[in-house]
């Protein structure tokens, strides 16, 4: 696994030891089992609205990924 074998480089490094670590893992485990909870009591109607912001975020998050992966360049320009 990435987390076995690490990196050379320290950012790298850094980062696969924060989300491969246990520590983070745990974190991810406590999130979920609160909004299982939370989500226990949403009607049918708070579901689909939250279901649908999980969505959008998700392919946010793609986007990101997707963007440095393919070393895309922000649109904007700073002046």
């Amino acid at each position: 696994t990435l987390l076995a074998t690490g990196s050379a480089h320290p950012l790298y490094a850094r980062w696969i030891a924060t989300y491969g670590g246990e520590e983070y893992g745990q974190i991810v485990r406590d999130v979920l089992a609160l909004t299982e909870r939370v989500g226990e009591d949403l009607s049918a109607s708070e579901r689909r609205a939250v279901t649908e912001r999980f969505n959008v975020a998700s392919r946010y998050e793609w986007m990101f990924w997707e963007m440095a992966y393919r070393q895309e360049r922000w649109p904007m320009t700073s002046t």
